[in-house]
């Protein structure tokens, strides 16, 4: 999700959610469908999307869309109904307009703006005054002659649903740019402030709703100033809040989850489709608040590109929050380097992950065997391969697959480099100090991450090092005062102590 200069006029497409909005011609279209607005309903909407993520007071509103005129608050009330029907949204569990009691309405949706012209200054209601005039080809620097050529193009086009389409893509050219917005210094994120992810597809293809999550999250945990909230942690705080363990982490249920657990933000990452071209965004969200401390959005030029353009919008985005350059460039494994270029082999890996959490070996068993099958250069599918066939295959093949893994374990991520290591000593060497140095090695890297600290600590435990356990232990449970597994692991190390 992107914007520009909140004072400039908006009156070229953009992406609402899965929807395409031009202004210009007062119409919405996805798909298909191409629906009519009008004007006075454009102009609502432009209000809010000029401000995405934000509380826009009712009288803001009021005094933008019809300035110099009375209008009742049941007037505003019935655009903001109409615009729900046709976006197909629901006032008690919101995507696109979510309403404030008493104080206005927030667009909850990811929004995606054009780069922004320069020399705009003023906001034109399409209501109240003629449409702007083409920009001239030198306002852009370095694209006057494509974005001149894309308006010609929305005029002429007697298509003009697919001409808007092509001019908000125009900017990417062939493959995916990111739009970018200026993150505030003031409401950065550091690395004492946790963070939650949540995911929101609004393709249909349901093969996203495992893979990028799990890329996403693959990405950020390389990252030292993002501290990440635990699987475990987050399964307690959805017990809190009594859903299921497998809820899927949307932006509502992301932003309640992340104020129950005491998190400073969601990081929520969208993706929608734009004909044959997806639209990814990803927006830093501060909890309590829902103020958006950033955003970013790609557009990737097919399936086949996601997963490159995530990661572009995942670099921004971290340095957006305020990550330090230096700690840009030592963490920065790209995606597809970090885990595999098929979206089908992360997607079994995902599913594998799933299965053996639940306790089902057998099958994340099968679901590792398709994920190596798919890539069999994926280290880190090698690696949880290796691992579960300990239990439930052959030695022979756990040693095959094991041994693959370490050799591959330079090109990804530094979490996933020790967690080859450790998991290759554990199993194949048996030596438990190289296995202890790359745990150690981990804590020393991600100080804050409560899941490496009782890991550590477990191991102590094993190899007799109850009083280091100890510590361990209780740095764990001091990052995640609610965590079981913290808890347990401390109570072992006071046992073996005797106390």
């Amino acid at each position: 999700m992107t914007g520009s200069n909140p004072d400039a006029p908006r009156l070229q497409p953009f992406t609402l959610g899965d929807w395409l909005v031009d202004p210009r011609a007062c119409q919405i279209s996805r798909g298909e469908t191409t629906v009519k607005l009008r004007p006075q309903l454009v102009d609502v909407l432009l209000c809010l999307a000029r401000r995405a993520g934000e509380i826009v007071l009712k009288e803001e509103i009021l005094a933008q869309v019809w300035p110099g005129q009375y209008i009742a608050e049941s007037g505003l009330s019935r655009c903001i109904a109409e615009l729900r029907h046709v976006l197909q949204d629901d006032a008690q569990a919101p995507r696109f307009i979510e309403t404030i009691p008493k104080r206005g309405y927030r667009l909850v949706a990811s929004v995606a703006w054009p780069v922004p012209l320069q020399g705009e200054t003023g906001w034109t209601p399409v209501a109240g005054g003629a449409p702007a005039p083409d920009p001239a080809p030198g306002e852009v620097p370095g694209e006057g002659a494509e974005w001149a050529a894309g308006n010609r193009a929305l005029h002429s086009s007697r298509h003009p649903r697919w001409a808007a389409v092509a001019l908000v893509l125009l900017v990417g050219a062939a493959a995916a740019t990111a739009l970018l917005i200026r993150a505030r210094p003031e409401t950065v994120l550091t690395e004492r402030d946790p963070v939650l992810l949540a995911f929101e597809n609004r393709t249909g293809d349901r093969v996203f709703d495992e893979v990028i999550p799990l890329a996403m999250s693959i990405q950020l945990e390389q990252s030292p100033h993002l501290a990440l909230l635990s699987p475990g942690r987050i399964g307690e705080v959805l017990q809190m809040m009594r859903r299921p363990a497998d809820t899927a982490m949307t932006r509502l249920v992301g932003l309640e989850a992340c104020e129950r657990a005491g998190a400073r933000a969601v990081i929520v990452t969208s993706i929608a489709s734009l004909g044959r071209q997806y639209a990814v965004g990803l927006e830093a969200v501060a909890c309590g608040t829902g103020e958006v401390l950033a955003r970013r959005q790609v557009t990737a030029d097919g399936k086949e590109q996601v997963l490159a353009g995530l990661q572009r919008a995942a670099v921004e985005i971290r340095a957006a929050v305020g990550e330090p350059e230096a700690s840009l460039a030592r963490y920065n494994v790209p995606i597809v380097e970090a885990t595999t270029a098929s979206l089908e082999a992360l997607r079994a890996l995902r599913q594998g992950d799933m299965a053996r959490d639940r306790g089902e070996l057998e099958a994340a068993l099968g679901f590792y065997r398709q994920a190596v099958a798919l890539d069999p250069d994926f280290a880190l599918g090698c690696s949880r391969l290796g691992a579960i066939l300990i239990p439930v295959g052959t030695e022979a093949e756990s040693a095959s697959v094991l041994d693959k893994a370490y050799s591959l374990r330079e090109r990804v991520t530094l979490p996933e480099r020790l967690e080859i290591e450790a998991s290759y000593h554990h199993y194949r060497t048996g030596d438990r100090a190289k296995k202890t140095a790359a745990l150690e090695l981990l804590v020393r890297s991600y100080p804050r991450r409560a899941l490496y600290r009782h890991t550590l600590a477990h191991e102590h435990v094993w190899t007799g090092n109850y009083e280091r356990a100890l510590a361990e232990a209780r740095e764990a449970q001091r990052l995640e005062p609610n965590s079981a597994m913290a808890a347990f692991v401390l109570s072992r190390a006071y046992l073996c102590l005797g106390r």
